[in-house]
């Protein structure tokens, strides 16, 4: 590859780099204290961690629902099965939530 064209090219990588969207601009982190942990109820706090954590982990993707299930559990290795809406998709994509040994949710495929 010639001087020329490899400045070529990283110019394009740039541009295209800045063009993306960024949907993380004002995204506040949900206040989770107004929703059960576990049981009816605690689907609705963890439907906005999930949407919440994949906004920021893939900025260029708008975001337009997450749906999860009510938790059993939350102890390590406990999972809740979630489905995301994003971009527009008709079909959701197919998540769940891992509770891990640190005290957090791991977002994972199911």
């Amino acid at each position: 590859m010639t001087r020329v064209s490899a400045l070529a090219a990283t110019a394009i990588f740039l541009l295209s780099a800045c063009s993306a969207e960024n949907h993380t601009e004002g995204l506040e982190q949900p206040d989770l204290s107004k929703y059960p942990e576990t049981g009816p109820g605690s689907g609705e706090g963890y439907s906005k961690l999930l949407a919440y954590q994949f906004q920021l982990d893939n900025p260029s993707h708008k975001i337009d629902r997450a749906k999860c299930e009510d938790a059993d559990a939350v102890e390590v290795g406990a999972t809740i099965p979630c489905d995301l809406w994003t971009d527009g998709d008709e079909q959701p994509t197919r998540l769940q939530l891992r509770f891990t040994a640190r005290g957090d949710w791991g977002i994972e495929d199911r």
